[in-house]
């Protein structure tokens, strides 16, 4: 008995340290290997699944729904002739690979800091008489939309017309001091395409191509340019929904890509975190051309495009969840709906 009792507490640390160590092995990440694989073990609850698919069916203006968890497919959704293999304009959701891409020349050493003045790729600046006030905007504040340059409704509409950005921009009345208050302002997007291409010297598409979409495969797209030469950075690309979940798959694996490192350590975190408040999209807050939700006391983030261009990123769920369509933007929680109430807890 006394031997028994000896016994006991040494099996029960054996198990412990068994089950332990079972718990820190090393998870296995799925890539897509060009194209998504679809997950045959995965389980969705029923109703919820029914109640998400019910919910769509009413809103046929969400046109194609992609939701990933663990890299596979849970599900894939397209009405008519749309589904996720069709590309289509991502709108303002190119914001967010803007960021990407602003990381990327930083780690790279094309830029120092986001805390570098434009004033070093936007020597133009230097012409206007407001020289003093823009040589304090930084990149920084050009990402967190916190510029203090004015601009309002009509600036957003004359965006895509133009065909000098950096003119545009420059010429615009300063409102306040930088690093203040949150702006939403396509302009400033788009001169950090300009930034980019003046950084690495190669245009903007190019290095994306190189740096981001070669490796993760993205083979089809294409990016609007503005008459003057310079490409979009404020929206403008078109990508199928598969493409941007990869986006979407990337940003939730810290910025590496089957065991390559895409993005540099600690962009993904830093271009994630919470800097002005998200008011503009009745979310959380607003990073580094990322939109913050949350869910709980879970944080998550999605780039966000005009008309229904989503891409969600739940860390906490390991999800990515992609929307596309054409739905008014004032019903844009909705799709904030559509993940609480039937995806985000759901599956398994």
């Amino acid at each position: 008995m006394k031997k028994l009792i000896i016994l006991i507490p040494i099996l029960l640390t054996a198990i412990l340290l068994i089950f332990l160590y079972s718990g820190q092995a090393e998870k296995v990440i799925t890539y897509p290997d060009g194209k998504w694989e679809v997950s045959t073990t995965h389980t969705f609850d029923e109703k919820r699944r029914e109640g998400l698919y019910h919910a769509l069916e009413k809103r046929p203006q969400i046109h194609t729904m992609l939701i990933i968890k663990d890299g596979k497919i849970i599900e894939d959704y397209g009405i008519g002739i749309d589904n996720n293999n069709t590309i289509k304009e991502i709108n303002s959701a190119t914001k967010s690979i803007m960021s990407m891409l602003i990381g990327i020349a930083i780690g790279e050493g094309h830029i120092e800091s986001v805390h570098q003045s434009i004033e070093d790729f936007i020597p133009e600046i230097k012409e206007k008489d407001t020289y003093e006030d823009l040589k304090k905007i930084t990149i920084r504040d050009l990402l967190t939309m916190r510029s203090g340059i004015k601009w309002g409704t009509g600036n957003e509409e004359m965006t895509g017309a133009v065909s000098d950005p950096i003119d545009y921009f420059i010429s615009q009345p300063i409102d306040r001091e930088p690093d203040r208050i949150f702006v939403y302002n396509t302009g400033g997007s788009d001169l950090l395409s300009v930034i980019i291409e003046r950084a690495t010297g190669k245009p903007t598409p190019n290095y994306a191509e190189e740096k981001l979409f070669n490796p993760l495969k993205i083979e089809k797209y294409t990016w609007n340019q503005f008459n003057g030469g310079f490409y979009r950075g404020g929206r403008g690309i078109a990508l199928s929904p598969y493409e941007m979940a990869k986006i979407g798959y990337l940003m939730l694996q810290d910025g590496i890509w089957d065991g390559e490192r895409i993005i540099p350590e600690g962009w993904v975190e830093e271009s994630t975190a919470k800097y002005s408040n998200g008011d503009y999209f009745l979310a959380k807050g607003y990073g580094y051309q990322w939109v913050i939700g949350s869910h709980g006391r879970e944080d998550y983030y999605f780039a966000a495009g005009a008309l229904g261009q989503y891409i969600f990123v739940i860390p906490s769920n390991n999800l990515v969840v992609v929307f596309t369509g054409r739905f008014p933007d004032e019903e844009y929680p909705v799709h904030y709906a559509l993940l609480r109430n039937y995806i985000i807890d759901y599956i398994n």
